[in-house]
């Protein structure tokens, strides 16, 4: 029992790093703010990390992730720009070469809709649904294909 309580104790402390090559962006985390998160997926058999960075006012403004399978490893950058409420507004997420950006939509303080564009042209249209506390009680998903706003888009042009 000793033996394998010194083993998990051993793999804890060897899945924590001290990474100093960021330090300065990560000196300006908040206190008690998560800096880099490392997560296993068994069912893919998928290690993934997130590495946060922070700017002077202590707000993230990118991360920097990896994964990595048994053949393949994949390197992904999203940077983070606030409006002037201090909010997030839009991510922008470059991966091997292409970007994809969300932009956000606020009423009240509280994302209302999110538009996520693909670099194929699609995009993922998500409303977000709050109770009266403003607590988040649903969000609905669909897809706008490049292909049928191409067909849609000169047919509504027409109509107004």
């Amino acid at each position: 029992m000793k033996n394998l309580l010194l083993i998990a104790s051993l793999i804890l402390l060897g899945s924590c790093s001290s990474d100093d090559s960021d330090s300065e962006s990560q000196n300006n985390a908040p206190s008690g703010t998560l800096i880099k998160i490392e997560f296993y997926y068994p069912q893919t058999d998928i290690l993934s990390s997130n590495t946060y960075f922070f700017n002077k006012e202590g707000k993230v403004v990118s991360t920097r992730g990896n994964s990595v399978t048994s053949t393949e490893y994949a390197e992904y950058t999203t940077t983070f720009s606030y409006n002037s409420n201090g909010q997030i507004w839009k991510s922008s997420t470059t991966y091997e070469g292409s970007i994809d950006y969300t932009e956000f939509t606020f009423n009240n303080g509280l994302i209302i809709e999110s538009l996520r564009h693909r670099n194929n042209g699609d995009v993922l249209r998500t409303l977000y649904n709050y109770n009266d506390d403003n607590q988040l009680i649903n969000s609905i998903s669909m897809q706008i294909m490049k292909k049928l706003q191409q067909q849609i888009l000169p047919s509504i042009q027409m109509v107004i």
